[in-house]
């Protein structure tokens, strides 16, 4: 495995972890929402930087899965929730008075969710990199 593809899943797993240990305290459930979408985009990224293609500086995780699927990859994916993550990013960052989230800090059930589809494809693209 390329070096820079190596540091791409290092970070992702960082972020993995942090969400996990973050889920701990539910007051702090934004900033696990925020890990799990880390998650996922750098391990998109891993597949992208794979492919020897240029990593967009963009955090929409639709337009990079976008990217991977013309890889001919298919990565098992519960589609709204990921539409929920993606649109969390900015909105776990800021105030929920700002009005950029809907239904202000997440709850549990939530970050549950998030946690679950980050931590699945982390695993299959670590699969897919490591058998590739």
């Amino acid at each position: 495995m390329k070096k820079q593809v190596s540091e791409w899943i290092l970070f992702a797993r960082v972020d993995l972890d942090s969400a996990l240990k973050l889920m701990e305290e539910p007051h702090l459930s934004q900033n696990s929402v925020f890990h799990c979408q880390q998650t996922i985009e750098k391990a998109f990224k891993a597949i992208i930087e794979d492919n020897n293609s240029r990593i967009p500086r963009t955090h929409d995780l639709r337009r990079l899965l976008g990217i991977i699927e013309t890889y001919g990859i298919v990565i098992e994916i519960e589609e709204d929730i990921l539409d929920e993550i993606n649109a969390v990013y900015t909105e776990t960052r800021y105030p929920s008075y700002l009005g950029l989230i809907p239904d202000g800090i997440p709850g549990m059930k939530t970050v549950t969710q998030f946690y679950a589809l980050a931590n699945s494809i982390y695993h299959q693209i670590t699969h897919l990199l490591s058998s590739g």
